[in-house]
């Protein structure tokens, strides 16, 4: 009731200090509650941001796409375990798939994971949607190179990065 009126007054790192009492004494008073996740998270609580966010998204609204996107930035912040963070930015993927920001990362984590399909096939949605990027074409060129099947996807990788001077052609081989 305190950190509420915190947040009423525009206190907003009073009320994160009174959310996160609350939250280690009974973490059932705010678990299915909006407003403590985006007052932890602007208070740069992060830790507590991302797992009462994940505990809202469980229980209350798993489509919920601020909550989502606020979970996964906490998650990303607090370096949590990679096997989460890439479920998290999956889910909000998913929630949003017009999205520009999270394909790379996600591309990313996949290949730290051992996915080199779903790397793949994310790093070809950023491309397609940030067209400009060569670290888009930088990361997908060498999981694309020695597949048959992706040989059109080399060839753009080629000629966007020759296009932007990074890659230098050796014509004499």
């Amino acid at each position: 009731l305190l950190a509420r009126g915190y947040v009423l007054q525009k206190k907003p790192v009073t009320a994160a200090l009174y959310f996160a009492a609350v939250y280690n004494l009974d973490k059932k008073l705010i678990k299915g509650v909006k407003e403590p996740i985006k007052v932890l998270y602007g208070a740069k609580k992060y830790a507590l941001a991302a797992d009462l966010a994940g505990d809202y998204l469980k229980t209350k609204d798993s489509k919920d796409r601020e909550v989502r996107a606020i979970q996964v930035k906490s998650l990303s912040f607090t370096r949590a375990d990679s096997r989460k963070l890439r479920g998290a930015m999956r889910a909000l993927v998913k929630l949003d798939p017009g999205t520009k920001d999270w394909w790379l990362k996600l591309a990313r984590l996949d290949l730290a994971a051992r996915d080199t399909a779903s790397a793949i096939k994310n790093a070809k949605t950023w491309v397609d949607r940030h067209s400009k990027s060569l670290a888009g074409y930088k990361f997908l060129m060498p999981l694309v190179k020695t597949r048959k099947a992706e040989r059109a996807a080399y060839v753009m990788c080629l000629d966007k990065l020759i296009e932007g001077n990074e890659v230098q052609v050796d014509l004499f081989v």
